[in-house]
């Protein structure tokens, strides 16, 4: 008589039982998925240290593929993990992976999760190779080095992994448009520069041949330019025959002999300058060594003035090293001369004319260093916080600042008179943001000021960097809170992604208010769909208040409808019964908006196929939340193919 009852508590028992292993081999799974995570973070460690390649970076990627290796043996053929914000799970929900997980104390995800990345599968027979290329992805993504033209979805659809696949929705960036190279895509230019190097007396070779026009000699090389013009160069010849004769103590009729022994022999320039120089030595103070250092700066002079700044460079080189000769003495005539050849003028012209020759950049660029680091940082300064002043070369520009920045003068940077101009920090910010700053102690002045500036151009490129300084909480709580429900799309995606790096309970209650206060005025349907797929994932009571977003009110207002619209994709993507239920209810319903019933049916084809996860919802709590038809609900979930487009 009991027979049926023991049946069935040995079934019940044996669900139980079955729970329970599949429980303990999740966790096993996370334990050992934290431990590869870990390596992959060293991995990227390293990537920022070594270029690919190198010998460290391919045994890194073994490793990690031998520990892959491992894993398929002890669980599966590939290994699925769900990519969040602030936290990589198995598809069991077990955390394995986080800021506070990792042995770097970072969590490198969360720009790919904001791209639409939200699961990666790995394969077995995954080699080194396709983990270090992953990473690679990975790594810029983090580090907002990937251009505005792509995401980390593009790249790794491009990277054609063969043991590697993922799954991604749209993402919080739309991508931008295509660059052209003259009029021409990067496609059509690449066929025409082999179709030109194949007949290059053809069409092709015509049409490229016009966009490298107007080329002058301040263009070539310098020993094709003295091929050229070589009796106009030498700084010999352009000195009179008494100021040679004074210079080397000779008498005047044997300087047409020496000319030519010059002009044939090699740093002409330096024999000169050492002459000069030790007559300088000799008697600093007398009319000779004024006459000696006169005629060190005409040499100079006619140096740059022709476009020979590196033999320019040389020659401020050798001055600075004699310089060591006066160090002890109460005057430094070399100091003075020094001084005489960085003349603000000068100082002005090097710069632009460093900007507009591309050829002679280096050069130039190495000149203005010698000519005095403080100077060339202060006319740089001036430069960037003029918005009438136009910069072509920003970059080197940049980096000529970077370069003439020292203990001594970099207070300068960050003062008064230049961070109060939006131009100064927006340009000295957008060309920063590529660079390792962490070390350059005016950067957190420079993006506090940026912040407070009410600049949407500075702000935004104040907050595309990645700096120390936003662990500050009072600066977390004056500018970044603010600032992530602000209109403008760059600042809200850079203010959340600091709160969300830095300040991780901020950063979820700053998204839970945004969604709770349904301001989004100027979002896109992508960031819509990431602000709600964050709080679902962050708040207990997330799923209830999306659930409210699909009632019937609002239906009669577009953006109630745009609500109900991205609601509906990140609760069906969410697999919830109850909304998959509300939805279908809605898509039958003759008083549904015409609108919203059509994004609904494509909703339900996009994510109506998803499978259940078994650890979040089991058959009988669906059963209970769908109340008495479980059935019908979980058949049409399963049954409903997803779209090839997301037109919501």
């Amino acid at each position: 008589m009991n027979q049926p009852e023991e049946s069935s508590a040995l079934e019940v028992g044996g669900i139980i039982n079955e729970q329970e292993t599949e429980k303990r081999e999740d966790k096993r799974l996370a334990s050992d998925l934290t431990v590869i995570f870990n390596m992959l973070d060293r991995l990227v460690t390293m990537m920022r240290v070594y270029p690919k390649g190198h010998p460290l970076l391919d045994e890194l990627g073994t490793q990690a593929a031998d520990r892959f290796k491992r894993l398929f043996e002890e669980h599966e053929d590939s290994v699925d993990v769900q990519i969040g914000a602030l936290e990589a799970t198995t598809l069991g929900g077990r955390p394995f992976y986080s800021k506070e997980l990792s042995d770097k104390d970072q969590y490198l995800w969360y720009s790919a999760y904001a791209d639409g990345l939200m699961r990666v599968t790995f394969e077995i027979g995954l080699t080194a190779e396709e983990i270090i290329d992953l990473m690679v992805v990975i790594n810029r993504s983090a580090q907002g080095t990937i251009s505005s033209d792509d995401d980390t979805v593009t790249l790794l659809w491009e990277s054609n992994f063969s043991h590697i696949s993922y799954f991604a929705v749209e993402g919080f960036i739309d991508s931008g448009g295509v660059e052209t190279f003259d009029n021409m895509t990067e496609p059509e230019a690449i066929n025409a520069i082999t179709e030109a190097a194949i007949n290059p007396t053809g069409d092709d070779a015509k049409a490229l041949s016009t966009m490298f026009t107007n080329l002058n000699t301040t263009t070539l090389d310098l020993f094709t330019r003295m091929q050229i013009k070589a009796n106009e160069e030498m700084v010999t010849s352009e000195l009179s025959d008494a100021d040679l004769a004074y210079a080397f103590g000779v008498h005047e009729s044997t300087i047409d002999g020496l000319n030519k022994e010059w002009t044939q022999g090699v740093d002409l320039e330096y024999r000169l300058i050492e002459s000069l120089l030790s007559i300088v030595r000799t008697s600093p103070t007398s009319s000779a060594g004024a006459k000696a250092s006169e005629l060190i700066k005409t040499v100079a002079d006619q140096l740059i003035d022709t476009g020979r700044y590196q033999q320019a460079a040389r020659v401020l080189e050798l001055l600075h090293d004699r310089r060591e000769l006066f160090k002890n003495s109460e005057i430094d005539p070399l100091k003075e001369l020094i001084e005489t050849l960085s003349d603000p003028l000068q100082l002005e012209a090097l710069l632009y004319t460093m900007q507009k020759n591309t050829k002679e950049r280096d050069n130039i660029a190495d000149l203005l260093l010698m000519l005095g680091p403080a100077k060339v940082q202060l006319q740089i300064l001036r430069l960037l916080a003029d918005p009438e002043r136009k910069v072509v070369a920003m970059k080197q520009l940049i980096e000529l600042l970077l370069a003439s920045t020292t203990p001594e003068n970099e207070h300068q940077v960050a003062s008064k008179e230049f961070v109060e101009s939006p131009t100064y920090l927006r340009r000295i910010l957008t060309e920063l943001g590529d660079k390792n700053i962490q070390n350059f102690s005016p950067a957190p002045r420079l993006l506090r000021a940026a912040l407070g500036s009410g600049d949407e151009d500075t702000q935004a490129a104040a907050l595309a960097i990645d700096h120390e300084v936003y662990r500050d909480s009072v600066l977390a709580e004056k500018y970044l809170v603010p600032l992530s429900s602000d209109e403008n799309e760059a600042i809200r995606k850079g203010a959340l992604e600091r709160l969300g790096t830095y300040h991780p309970d901020q950063f979820k209650l700053a998204i839970r208010d945004s969604v709770l206060s349904k301001k989004f005025k100027g979002r896109t349907h992508g960031e819509l769909r990431f602000l709600m797929r964050v709080f679902l994932e962050n708040d207990d009571q997330a799923m209830v208040v999306l659930r409210e977003l699909l009632n019937t009110s609002g239906w009669f207002s577009k953006s109630g409808r745009e609500f109900a619209k991205m609601a509906a994709a990140v609760l069906l993507e969410a697999q919830d019964p109850i909304a998959l239920e509300e939805v279908q209810k809605r898509v039958g319903n003759f008083f549904t908006n015409p609108d919203l019933k059509q994004s609904y049916k494509s909703t339900l084809q996009r994510y109506g196929h998803l499978e259940r996860q078994a650890t979040e919802v089991s058959e009988v709590s669906v059963a209970e939340s769908v109340g008495e038809r479980p059935s019908d609900a979980l058949e049409m979930f399963q049954a409903v193919q997803p779209d090839e487009e997301d037109d919501v």
